[in-house]
């Protein structure tokens, strides 16, 4: 993994522990938002592999949908959260 997808990857562990935690002590909305981030960031680090940016939230879901969803190119084995 690229050292910018590595880092990316862990701005997604890092929401995604947020998220475990705000949810355990019942913040729903702050758990939904960290959630969200997650798969943001994820996402992001899926395209960095692929040297694919976007400077908004609207473009990385495209570029994901189209190079990894359409394309068949994502194997969620790839990436894992632990």
């Amino acid at each position: 993994m690229s050292p910018r997808s590595e880092e990316l990857w862990e701005s997604a562990k890092d929401r995604l522990a947020l998220a475990s935690l705000a949810l355990a002590g019942g913040h729903e909305e702050g758990a939904v938002s960290a959630a969200y981030y997650a798969m943001l960031y994820a996402a992001r680090a899926a395209l960095s592999e692929d040297e694919r940016n976007a400077k908004t939230h609207a473009g990385t879901w495209n570029l994901f949908r189209e190079g990894f969803m359409i394309g068949g190119g994502f194997d969620r084995n790839d990436f894992q959260a632990a």
